[in-house]
């Protein structure tokens, strides 16, 4: 394994106590094309402690994919990805290809939405799940065979020394997705990004699935950030949310907290427009409107053109970057309206 910077080399995360698994500070995220720069992550930041997980939510066009992407590095050339990233003290942003690669599948691996063509349609699936780990540990072919069969064994494939030897079209879409996290196992990372892995899987399929996850970060402590835009899933999987708007961070704090209390208009936006279990039987509410068009920097809040608020302060939120305002046990949202809570600090961005 490759070593780990110190906190005085290029890259290293700053000291300050115990630090969490994964810091990310101001990451941002910029695509040319033929129509200017469409800024899909603006500025985000967030910390994620070993073992528990945090569902990014919002809806498509957010900037949700593009940040788990570029965590990753898997953005193409034709992206410009800025801000600072550390798993464990290790940078993951502007390396180069070799660090990148040694830290990929082995210390952060991911899971895609669509294993199907995630997978190689020419190759069995058992081979393809240890590919990545036979290269790096040069194990002969039968011992990678016994570890494909084992890890599809522990993500509860039956029958995984026949089915190791099958093909993507041979499997079902849940146990595509099973097998994908079984390739994201295989380098015992320390964190697993999910891009909305059960959006196509039936309800039955899906419990089955966030059940899986669960189990494996009992067993491992492993670090989950799962994007989704499905409440019912955060409710289920979540130790922390964030939410994001318009490339945005726009709130985020503990499970509890958001479901109980949201404090961003948008966030409240998301919680009235699905059926609750935990309250009466009421009319659910649409956000009015569309997403924004990202053609460049936003000067104030993402949500200010479709905010019912907004109109109360005027031009504010339009011209304003928002600050962050201080909710319910750590919990913050980036909001004008007071009743978000007081104001915590003078920049509108950070942890």
């Amino acid at each position: 394994m490759t070593a780990r910077p110190s906190a005085s080399s290029p890259g290293a995360a700053p000291a300050a106590g115990a630090a969490p698994l994964l810091r990310v500070r101001d990451l941002t995220v910029s695509f040319t094309t033929a129509h200017g720069t469409v800024l899909a992550v603006d500025r985000v930041s967030f910390d994620l402690a070993s073992g528990r997980s945090l569902c990014v939510v919002g809806e498509s066009g957010s900037g949700k994919s593009a940040m788990s992407l570029a965590l990753l590095g898997l953005h193409d050339r034709n992206a410009r990805v800025h801000g600072d990233a550390w798993l464990d003290g290790q940078q993951l942003i502007g390396v180069d290809a070799k660090q990148r690669n040694a830290t990929r599948g082995t210390r952060i691996a991911m899971v895609f939405q669509d294993a199907l063509s995630a997978l190689h349609p020419y190759f069995p699936v058992g081979k393809q799940i240890v590919a990545g780990w036979r290269r790096r540990t040069g194990a002969s072919r039968q011992a990678a065979g016994a570890y494909a069969v084992e890890l599809l064994t522990r993500v509860g494939i039956p029958n995984a020394t026949e089915r190791a030897k099958s093909y993507p079209h041979q499997f079902s879409g849940g146990m595509r997705q099973r097998a994908m996290i079984a390739m994201a196992l295989s380098g015992e990372p320390d964190l697993i990004i999910a891009d909305e892995p059960t959006t196509a899987l039936d309800v039955t399929v899906q419990a089955q699935m966030l059940e899986l996850l669960q189990d494996l970060q009992r067993e491992r402590g492993t670090a989950l950030v799962f994007v989704t835009h499905d409440l019912a899933v955060v409710a289920e999987l979540a130790d922390e949310i964030m939410v994001m708007y318009g490339g945005r961070k726009v709130e985020l704090g503990s499970r509890d907290a958001i479901f109980a209390s949201p404090r961003h208009p948008y966030t409240r936006g998301l919680m009235d427009s699905v059926p609750r279990l935990d309250r009466p039987v009421a009319r659910l509410l649409a956000i009015p409107g569309s997403p924004p068009v990202l053609p460049g920097r936003i000067d104030g809040c993402p949500f200010a053109a479709r905010c019912p608020r907004a109109p109360e302060l005027g031009d504010r939120c339009a011209r304003e970057l928002p600050p962050r305002r201080a909710g319910l046990a750590g919990q913050s949202a980036f909001c004008h309206l007071p009743e978000a809570g007081p104001i915590v600090a003078e920049e509108a961005h950070g942890a």
